[in-house]
């Protein structure tokens, strides 16, 4: 049987160091600094989302504005032309009429856009403002929350720098073909990777501890010749204490 306790040991403080991690990891302001962050982030969106849409409105408006005055030019020439005319130019006159009225149309039609592009725009206005308001909100709540937790991570620093020394020194004691397939089952999420057998009828079947799974019976002939096997199952390494 491989000698185990240097590998147990070094798993006692690997645990220990993952679980003050998982405990920073869930704290409250851990989870708030998360959504705050998120809220953020859709408030910074929103904020360069009207941006854009003023953008185009403005954009619109000017277009609007120059035709307004082309129009306006047009119609001009137009009303300078019909006086001109004769009398019996009933053609021209038509021709004249029916620019002067297109004229009209579009300019009633462009009247009816630029007042929804008004909507549209105070909607933009307010939208920005909004979302700029709550963006500073998020941006103070995000200071305070992460203030906190790098507070309580601090708390926390001295032991985590303890236990990874001490984790350093202890994997030196672990026999490398047994920390090799130890770090390669905790990056595999089999955690803990180093279980008990469990019985509870006298030996005569066993659990690995790990999945829970009953170990077969070439599984459990290792297990019991030498006191050490691997899970068929969850492939975590288990141990006969």
């Amino acid at each position: 049987m491989p000698n185990l306790k240097p590998l147990l040991d070094y798993q006692n403080l690997d645990i220990e160091l993952k679980r003050i991690h998982l405990e920073i990891e869930r704290h409250p302001d851990a989870a708030r600094l998360k959504k705050t962050k998120s809220e953020f982030s859709a408030a910074k969106t929103s904020v360069s989302d009207s941006e854009e849409s003023a953008g185009h409105i403005l954009s619109f408006l000017q277009n609007a504005q120059k035709f307004y005055e082309e129009a306006e030019t047009k119609t001009a020439e137009l009303l300078a032309s019909l006086e001109t005319l004769p009398e019996d130019d009933v053609d021209g006159r038509r021709s004249i009429l029916s620019q002067l009225e297109s004229l009209r149309d579009r300019l009633a039609n462009l009247e009816k856009r630029v007042g929804d592009r008004r909507k549209k725009s105070e909607s933009a206005v307010r939208t920005y403002r909004e979302a700029q308001e709550k963006g500073k909100k998020m941006k103070n709540a995000y200071a305070q929350v992460k203030e906190r937790l790098d507070a309580f991570c601090k708390v926390q620093e001295p032991k985590i720098n303890q236990l990874t020394q001490q984790l350093d020194a202890a994997r030196a004691a672990v026999d490398p073909a047994l920390m090799e397939r130890y770090t390669a089952l905790a990056a595999d999420n089999k955690y803990p990777p180093l279980v008990e057998a469990r019985s509870s009828d006298g030996g005569k079947t066993f659990n690995c501890l790990g999945c829970g799974l009953s170990l077969s019976q070439s599984a459990k002939s290792a297990l019991t010749e030498s006191g050490f096997c691997a899970c068929e199952t969850c492939r975590r390494m288990i141990y006969k204490a």
